[in-house]
């Protein structure tokens, strides 16, 4: 993990008449499918594409004149929408600088294409943002517009970011903060997974790890049980923040008020290059504790997919009296748990080895299937 660039001001694109294509896919790349934005003569505008590394999204294809709707209206393309929320703070949102541009009005659509409509936390975002419901267009077939405004992306995913970037989320965090909250300011704070159904599939021991971290003094937290606005309250207002690697420390991105002092716990040895730029970017330090234990070779294949398997190791152990808490449980018990949750570890993997053998039998040329059905069910 390095140092990420903070690059300049980035621009936007005024399109004439120009046409956004919805998501298609086509293939393996790109690997969130082809659409976009099109000029009046039908030429993809580059700009429009969406490169996050490992993840790109974008590009022109084939489609029927006749096919096409008109709206007699400026809009604002902002990209590729689906619901997941990593993803959405670290790929989606780059584009949404444009609110803060004097350009940016009422009467624009803001228009987007995938399959999915925002709700929830998503939505609320949106509406922090300035976005009324009404403004929100999905783009399902091709559509012109009487005028596209095509920003270019504010960030790249393990790479590069600019201020704008930041105030896109500076924006959000403080029109949540000017509304009231129903939610108790703690002091300290464990963000838990616990309530999270992924989670319960494929990870095993936090259980644990939970209670330990009671005894410090930590109020539990189940994110998904918050609005938004809730969520950035805590942010703004915790000392102490101790969360699980992966998504949940991503929401540093809201602490505008006050910077917590972050503790993240390492599920697994894999790097997380996207929190480590989200870090630098906000100025948030941040205590590293490993409480991940790997005994299989090759898993976690990455830090979303799972499963993962924590314990009381010695690095947490150490932090919890640090803190003056308490290793609630006996090594005896420490051991019966593990016992049960490896069981449980090797019974994910399994069936996520299944689900790719099926994958293959239908994806993989014969030359390749036995080969890979054997590593498969190692």
């Amino acid at each position: 993990m390095g140092t990420y660039n903070k690059i300049d001001n980035v621009t936007y694109h005024i399109i004439e008449e120009g046409i956004i294509l919805p998501q298609k896919i086509i293939g393996d790349y790109p690997m969130w499918g082809l659409g976009g934005v099109c000029d009046k003569d039908n030429n993809f505008i580059e700009a429009s594409f969406y490169d996050g590394g490992w993840a790109t999204c974008g590009g022109k294809y084939d489609w029927q004149s006749e096919a096409e709707e008109y709206v007699d209206s400026y809009a604002v393309y902002i990209g590729l929408f689906f619901m997941h929320w990593g993803h959405f703070l670290v790929d989606l949102t780059g584009r949404m600088h444009f609110m803060q541009e004097k350009a940016f009005n009422k009467d624009m659509k803001v228009a987007y294409i995938g399959e999915q409509k925002p709700c929830g936390n998503y939505l609320e975002f949106l509406h922090l943002l300035g976005i009324q419901d009404e403004q929100l267009y999905q783009v399902n077939v091709p559509t012109r517009f009487k005028r596209v405004y095509l920003p270019e992306c504010s960030n790249k995913s393990c790479s590069y970011y600019s201020a704008q970037f930041i105030r896109t989320f500076e924006s959000v965090a403080k029109a949540a903060l000017k509304t009231d909250c129903d939610i108790k300011n703690y002091d300290h704070v464990y963000f838990s997974r616990r309530a999270f159904n992924k989670a319960i599939g494929t990870e095993f021991g936090e259980e644990l790890i939970q209670e330990c971290l009671k005894s410090c003094g930590d109020e539990v937290i189940y994110p998904e049980q918050l609005t938004l606005t809730q969520q950035i309250h805590i942010w703004n207002h915790a000392k102490s923040i101790t969360c699980m690697n992966g998504t949940l420390p991503l929401g540093c991105v809201f602490a505008y008020l006050n910077k917590p002092k972050l503790t993240v716990l390492n599920k697994t040895s894999l790097p997380h290059e996207n929190l480590s730029m989200f870090l630098q970017m906000m100025g948030q330090k941040a205590t590293m504790v490993d409480i991940y234990s790997e005994p299989i070779e090759g898993y976690p294949q990455n830090i979303g997919a799972g499963p993962f398997l924590f314990t009381i190791t010695d690095d947490f152990r150490q932090y919890v009296i640090e803190r003056g808490g308490n290793i609630c449980y006996s090594q005896e018990q420490i051991d019966d748990a593990y016992s049960k949750n490896i069981k449980a570890y090797k019974r994910a993997i399994k069936g996520d080895k299944e689900k790719m053998i099926m994958w293959a039998s239908k994806n993989i040329p014969s030359p390749v299937k036995k080969v890979i059905h054997k590593v498969l069910r190692r």
